[in-house]
């Protein structure tokens, strides 16, 4: 997200929403909401709770998301809008997280919302932007579970803007990685020499740990041929009491020796008595590799290079200067520099080089002719400067440059210049260079955009007669005291300042600032100023200021009690109006007591070491039972979070609801029983009524032999009927309680015509009694079915056959459409009215059907096992008079449910 910085807040932007918008349930993660209704939404979702809510996640800088397990976004708020240039939450919500934010087809790879879903755990991870303006930007990602019903069904994903931290802390890292790094190596020693104290510098320059050196004599490191020089240097630092910049060798732990610098030092007790010596030795390898590359630098410049002693005779020069005078380095030592100038110009340029050997101000670089020894002369600019040591001049160094190479160089000034120019255009800041008697000697776009002088008509005129319209006078008596531009000039240092005006009715606000640039002899010689338009970042303070009060109210509002505790003693330093309304203690009564102090006895260890786990790891959550004043407990569910050098603690009254749930599990142990009831009925009907039907149905056909032509076939045949009747019952009724209580079904792929033909060897008695033609498809249909589905086709072909007429027929149709496969079964009977269509597939539930009988619990059957494999059934009419039952099953299932 881009930009985005979050609001203040004592009690931080997360814990507002996950304490004011979001109700916290018992696991660890934030528990389902209600609408403003009261109403819990129908797919689940989690809401806020009213407008206000709405207002208060609006208002944070925050990036707040809400997103199903399908990454589909829920909720987002303003910030998140803003962020990514949407104007409604209409064109985000319902759409997939990362294609409407990052237009990627797979969730991003430093996106934690798989592993909240997967662990049921909050997640965090810190990840980096950068932006179209190529600035990198950091964010912290928190992602919270949300609970309903026990299971993770939407996370909350809250972004914070931490960049300004990570920089401070990258920039703090960074010094603290060139500190320990630094190649200068301390150690000490006791008055006999043993080493007490080894560095890391010390382990990295001598290859010896500190565990190995500790305890040895200082003579591990020192080469044998040194070591008496060395005791002579420990001897003058005791005397002494120090030995600065002493130059020596020193021995690596792999035998190779190693130039140092010492300095000796001596470490006195508390009493002021020798104790031992601190030495610190800087590594010398790289400066000897440096003196050797300025010795190549030297000898290899493009410059001539010369070194003169007090006489101004030539000591030392470069292989260039050899070649720009003609002679020879023999003839060039020990020869006056005077013979090298031109006679028009020896004078000046021998009175120069006495002023600078005397250390008074004289020019430092300044053209003259240089005669070579062939007698040519040759234009040159010197730049010289003197030598110095130990505080005293001792001779002058001159650099010398053909001045045949100006040319080439002006050219290459002129087009730096040019791009610069095209650069400082570019930007928005109004800026100009000033001189020093405050005159404009150049400017950028911006600023000639907003003064109202004519560009052409800028240069040369001084800024405040460009940006105020001030005469001479004017400026004196009205500006020249607050002028930055000056005190600028006069203290060599850059100068701000922000002012206002109004504009149309307008505050506008501009920060300007005055930025000296300085010679090569350190002078302020220009003076670059800058003027930035910041009326917006004014306003974005402003309204800073007024979330932060608005944020103040609604932790005073909040239901919740809000403690706020210090870290270090954990004494509470302040309180809310809710902590004192629900304990019946005054804010003077909490404030001052030890946090937990109102804890029962029993839980109060407990309390202890939950508030000890929030100082190290910065958050916790509990649940304690809590004393009110004049008596009485209130079970309080507590969390907490760090910020700064104190803990919030934030405590929500959940003694009704444990209350609640306490029944909950109450009602579920009741209905758990009924059910354990109604598998005892289903076996018994399936077992006990069962076999005595069959007995009965045994003895009746016995009866139907002895009775024939008594005249009581017909009571027999009504009897077989009706035990036929209850026999389709008792077997309907398992079958159905079968499949309603089924949890796990094995699917495997199967053919559905084959299925078909096992159904109808089954059925074909009864389409053979009522001369009724099936007809079904051919060729091979798979899908991944459990076994149940058998009922599925065998319910609906029998109740074709029993409602359609003599001699008609029946057809089955499967139509691939895909992923799924659909089924037809249709008759030529009746029909089923429209009102009926849908109530014939609940239990019991039937049309009206004449002569024909049923149990009523079929189609309620078929819904159900149709409903497993994550199908659909639907009744339509037959154009041709009668029903068309219709079903779909997917062809894969995936995986078992």
């Amino acid at each position: 997200m881009g930009g985005k910085q979050s609001l203040y807040c004592p009690l931080s932007s997360l814990s507002v929403i996950k304490k004011f918008c979001f109700p916290p349930c018992a696991e660890s993660g934030i528990g389902p909401m209600k609408t403003d209704e009261g109403r819990r939404a129908d797919d689940g979702a989690p809401l806020l709770r009213g407008s206000v809510a709405e207002g208060v996640l609006d208002s944070i800088k925050d990036g707040v998301t809400l997103a199903d397990r399908e990454y589909r976004l829920v909720y987002v708020n303003r910030a998140v809008l803003d962020s990514f240039g949407f104007k409604s939450r209409e064109e985000v919500l319902g759409r997939i997280c990362h294609e409407v934010f990052f237009e990627r087809d797979e969730p991003c790879e430093w996106c934690r919302c798989k592993a909240c879903f997967e662990t049921g755990e909050p997640q965090h991870n810190r990840v980096a932007f950068q932006g179209d303006d190529g600035v990198t930007r950091y964010y912290d990602l928190h992602t919270y579970p949300y609970f309903e019903g026990g299971e993770v069904t939407h996370v909350i994903e809250v972004a914070k803007d931490v960049t300004e931290e990570a920089n401070l802390l990258s920039e703090l890292e960074r010094l603290a990685a060139i500190a320990d790094s630094s190649a200068d190596a301390m150690m000490s020693v006791d008055l006999e020499g043993r080493v007490v104290f080894w560095n890391k510098g010390a382990e990295s320059l001598f290859g010896y740990q500190r565990e190995e050196i500790l305890g040895r004599h200082y003579h591990v490191i020192v080469p044998e041929e040194l070591r008496d020089e060395a005791e002579e240097m420990r001897k003058e630092a005791l005397k002494a009491g120090f030995v600065r910049n002493y130059e020596t060798y020193r021995l690596r732990k792999d035998g190779a020796e190693v130039p140092v610098n010492i300095t000796l030092s001596l470490v006195r007790d508390e009493k002021g008595n020798p104790a031992g010596i601190a030495g610190n030795m800087k590594d010398l390898t790289e400066m000897k590799r440096l003196e050797e590359d300025y010795r190549n630098l030297f000898e290899n410049a493009r410059d001539g290079i010369s070194i003169t002693d007090r006489e101004g005779t030539l000591v030392l020069f470069n292989p260039q200067f050899i070649e720009m005078t003609g002679y020879s380095e023999k003839e060039l030592r020990g020869m006056h520099l005077s013979k090298l100038i031109h006679p028009r110009d020896r004078e000046r340029v021998l009175a120069y080089n006495r002023r600078l050997m005397a250390g008074k101000d004289a020019p430092r670089s300044y053209e003259f002719r240089m005669l070579r020894k062939d007698g040519r002369v040759m234009d040159v600019e010197v730049t010289a400067s003197p030598i110095v040591h130990k505080g005293e001049i001792v001779g002058t160094q001159g650099i010398l440059r053909d001045m045949s190479e100006r040319g080439r160089m002006e050219l290459e000034i002129i087009e730096t210049k040019r791009h610069l120019e095209t650069v400082l255009d570019t930007i928005e800041e109004a800026i100009c260079v000033i001189d020093p008697e405050l005159r404009i000697i150049s400017f950028n776009e911006a600023f000639a955009e907003n003064v109202s002088t004519p560009r052409d008509e800028i240069l040369g005129k001084t800024c405040y007669e460009v940006l105020h319209g001030y005469g001479e006078k004017e400026f004196k008596e009205d500006c020249m005291g607050r002028c930055i531009v000056r005190e600028a000039f006069e203290t060599g240092r850059a100068v701000e300042s922000v002012h206002h005006h109004e504009a149309d009715g307008y505050t506008l606000y501009h920060e300007s600032r005055a930025l000296p640039s300085r010679d090569h002899l350190g002078e302020v010689m220009q003076v670059v100023y800058v003027v930035k338009d910041i009326t917006e970042k004014k306003e974005m303070e402003r309204a800073l200021q007024e979330s932060e009060e608005k944020y103040r109210s609604v932790v005073e509002s909040s239901p919740d009690m809000i403690f706020l505790v210090d870290r270090r003693t954990g004494v509470i330093v302040d309180v809310n109006r809710a902590a004192t309304q629900l304990l019946g203690y005054s804010k003077e009564e909490i404030i001052g007591t030890v946090s937990g102090s109102r804890v029962v006895p029993s839980q109060r260890k407990a309390y202890e070491e939950q508030l000890e786990r929030l100082r190290k790891t910065g958050s916790y959550k509990g649940e304690f039972d809590v004393q009110k004043k004049g008596g009485g407990v209130v079970t309080v569910e507590v969390r907490g979070a760090l910020l700064g050098d104190y803990m919030v603690t934030i405590g929500r009254d959940v003694t009704e609801r444990r209350k609640a749930e306490r029944m909950l599990r109450e009602y579920a142990s009741e209905l758990e029983h009924s059910n354990r009831m109604k598998d005892l009925f289903s076996d018994i009907m399936r077992h006990d009524l069962l076999n005595p039907l069959g007995v009965i149905k045994n003895v009746c056909e016995l009866l139907s032999d002895d009775l024939k032509k008594t005249g009581a076939e017909e009571e027999l045949r009504i009897l077989r009927r009706n035990l036929d009747k209850i026999e389709d019952l008792i077997d309907s009724a398992t079958r159905f309680a079968m499949v309603e209580s089924a949890e796990e079904l094995e699917f495997e792929p199967a053919d559905l015509v084959e299925i078909l033909h096992e159904v109808l060897e089954t059925l074909k008695g009864a389409a053979a009694e009522k001369d009724i033609d099936i007809r079904i498809p051919e060729g091979e249909f798979t899908a991944e079915v459990n076994p149940f589905i058998e009922d599925v086709f065998s319910n609906l072909i029998s109740n074709a056959i029993k409602y359609s007429p003599q001699g008609g027929d029946v057809t089955v149709e499967i139509d691939d459409r895909g992923d799924v496969l659909a089924v037809t079964v249709a008759d030529r009977g009746p029909g089923v009215p429209d009102e009926h269509k849908k109530s014939v597939f609940e239990r019991f539930k039937r049309a009206e059907k004449g002569s024909v009988k049923g149990s009523g619990l079929g189609l309620a059957i078929v819904k159900k096992v149709v409903e497993l494999h994550k199908g659909e059934v639907w009744i339509e009419d037959n154009p041709g008079g009668g029903s068309r039952f219709i079903f779909t099953l997917p062809k894969r299932r995936g995986r078992d449910v």
